[in-house]
């Protein structure tokens, strides 16, 4: 094995060969895009850097012959942009690009066969004599009985060719323009030399070369190279471009980000770049996102990319790693935006709630949203504002009720409201006032469509002990956290008692069966359905202490214990009172019809008050957001919306 550092104009100057066994040739104009923006793009005068195009695998097959293993599609793609350039330079008579380019792609001494893919096409653009035309017919030869059809390997070459000609009659109008001053003469003179020094950029690529001799080596490192699972991924391409920038502490930055991220089980730092992007310039789908990050984050100030990358890979990591004690590093985030929240310790217990919520439903994609929000509040200073003290605790609460609904029970795909989120953090990274930050606020609200009252109750009313305790204690512990009489979040004091630790098997509070699942053989024959035993209206959260006294005792004998033992009266909650009296006609009879009865008004209570929607109010000369209560059905709730907010 040989391995060394070449620029490719001495790369170039071999016979190269692509194999019939690779792939064809398949880039498109967005892989030009990237190679155009590496190379061209604008940097500090005196500081260009040398584009780095990687490592080209080459096969030696001792005939001065060399078989690309890997690196095709970049080899190929220098070749179309040469003969952009070349049909350039003859449109203007430049004769010293021309015969530049012409040493590269009609040598006597070296050649290039590419894949057969493209081969006879691209032989058609080479000659020196092409006239700028893709013609998909060509003429016949001596000897042959038609003419040959090319129209499929031109579709592969023609886009990339038409992206370099549009970039480099762009690139040669801005040079125009900015040299008007000279003359017509000179200008040319100006522009040859211009467009030499193009293809002085591209005979400078560097890459590393790496020969080998036998079949077998090449492949065994062309798997190491390229598979090991997959290609590089964006976050290795966006780190290999960082380091080509000699960003100052670059290193010690990125090993910190990533380091962070790995220590964060389950966070991905592709991820984490991607949700960077979306914060500030709305979705982009992975395929898409190492080249509209370059273009659109890196390029402009690489040295602010890295500084705000880093910024935005904390949040990313702290708000998706909350737990179910994590209240102070919840008020961290807040304090992190300079953001001061009025009534503080309640009002960050608020947020906790709404974050640890979502972190429970596994809800991540919200992450862009708050990040551009939350940003955009601080910048706004809107904590200083009386209008807006309430605002971020209920944002978040509207989130989390959000998904609660629509995903925590019902399931129902994210791909839809990550493009929504997305691109509404886009919006609010934008606005400038507090009334666009308003209007942006409603159109979010508006746009977001809760599950109907139907669906979630059918689903709701379906949750088994069995199968869903984890998922019906959780929805226990956090109605208990909610005054049932506004739909509002109690107090920390009163509400942190039900912060519990999904992950423990044991706690201080129990899930406990109403009507016993051990309870006496005759009890349980009344029951419509053996099953009704286990479903969520035959269900409280109990208190462990209080449990271990009743758990095995017929409904009305619990009540009796409840009501006459001094102890037990020290361990009952008062939603645990409401229901013993709301239900005292039936604790004698607690069969399958007073079960499936709760169970009903159990989803109508969660999904109207416990997760209700509370709108922020505030005044603008613009907007007024006004709560809307107990609405059961979302359509109901958007024509009470549009009649507060017409138009």
């Amino acid at each position: 094995m040989d391995i060394k550092k070449e620029k490719i104009e001495d790369l170039i100057r071999c016979n190269l060969v692509i194999p019939e066994n690779q792939r064809g040739y398949d880039w498109k104009e967005m892989h030009a895009d990237d190679f155009w923006q590496d190379i061209f793009e604008i940097e500090e005068e005196n500081n260009q850097q040398d584009f780095y195009l990687g490592s080209i695998l080459l096969l030696n097959r001792n005939e001065g012959v060399y078989e690309v293993v890997d690196g095709q599609q970049r080899i190929t793609t220098i070749y179309i942009f040469l003969i952009a350039l070349r049909q350039f330079a003859k449109m203007y008579g430049f004769s010293r690009i021309d015969y530049g380019v012409t040493e590269y792609l009609n040598s006597k001494h070296y050649s290039f066969k590419p894949s057969p893919t493209i081969q006879k096409a691209l032989s058609v653009i080479i000659d020196t004599k092409w006239d700028g035309e893709f013609n998909d017919v060509v003429k016949k030869q001596a000897g042959q009985k038609k003419a040959t059809r090319i129209c499929y390997q031109n579709r592969r070459i023609k886009p990339v060719y038409n992206f370099f000609r549009k970039e480099l009659h762009q690139a040669v109008n801005t040079f125009q323009t900015e040299n008007d001053q000279f003359g017509e003469e000179e200008r040319l003179d100006q522009l040859e030399n211009y467009l030499l020094s193009t293809l002085d950029k591209v005979e400078k690529i560097l890459v590393t070369r790496i020969e080998i001799k036998e079949v077998e080596e090449a492949f065994m490192l062309f798997e190491r190279l390229n598979a090991r699972g997959a290609s590089l991924s964006v976050a290795d391409l966006l780190k290999n471009y960082l380091f080509s920038k000699e960003i100052p502490g670059l290193k010690e930055k990125w090993e910190r980000i990533s380091d962070d991220l790995q220590n964060a089980k389950g966070l991905s730092i592709v991820q984490m770049v991607r949700y960077f992007y979306m914060s500030r310039h709305g979705h982009i789908t992975k395929t898409q996102l190492y080249r509209k990050l370059k273009k659109d984050c890196v390029q402009p100030n690489p040295r602010k990319f890295v500084d705000d990358l880093a910024e935005f890979s904390k949040f990313y990591k702290d708000i998706s790693t909350i737990g179910h004690n994590d209240y102070a590093k919840t008020k961290l985030i807040i304090n992190n935006f300079n953001i001061k929240l009025s009534e503080s310790s309640d009002r960050h217990f608020h947020v906790f709630k709404s974050l640890s919520g979502l972190s429970r439903y596994k809800i991540r994609q919200t992450v862009p949203l708050l990040f551009a929000y939350l940003t955009k509040f601080q910048e706004l200073n809107l904590d200083q504002d009386d209008q807006y003290k309430k605002v971020i605790t209920i944002f978040f609460e509207y989130l989390e009720r959000f998904h609660f609904i629509n995903n925590f029970i019902l399931s129902e795909p994210t791909n839809k409201v990550e493009k929504i989120y997305s691109n509404y953090a886009a919006l609010f990274s934008k606005v400038n006032t507090k009334d666009q930050f308003d209007r942006t606020e409603y159109d979010l609200i508006n746009e977001l469509k809760r599950a109907p009252l139907a669906d979630f109750e059918e689903k709701f009313t379906s949750l088994n002990y069995k199968s869903d305790n984890k998922i019906i204690k959780e929805i226990f512990c956090r109605i208990k956290m909610v005054n049932p009489l506004n739909g509002e979040c109690l107090p920390k004091a009163s509400a942190m008692v039900f912060a519990l630790d999904p992950s423990l098997k044991q706690d201080t509070w129990n899930t406990e069966h109403w009507l016993a699942q051990s309870s006496d053989q005759e009890l349980l024959a009344k029951l419509d359905n053996k099953e009704d035993v286990h479903n969520i209206g035959n269900l409280l959260l109990i208190s462990s202490s209080l449990n271990s006294h009743i758990q095995n005792m017929a409904p009305t004998d619990k009540v009796d214990y409840i009501n006459t033992n001094e102890k037990a009266a020290l361990l009952v909650d008062q939603s645990l009172m409401d229901f013993i009296n709301e239900n005292k006609e039936f604790h004698d009879n607690w069969y399958s019809d007073e079960i499936n009865k709760r169970a009903e008004k159990l989803a109508k209570e969660c999904y109207n008050i416990f997760w209700r929607y509370n709108y922020p109010t505030r005044g603008s000369k613009n907007i007024q957001l006004e709560e809307v209560r107990s609405l059961p059905v979302s359509d109901n709730l958007q024509r009470k919306v549009s009649e507060v907010l017409p138009g």
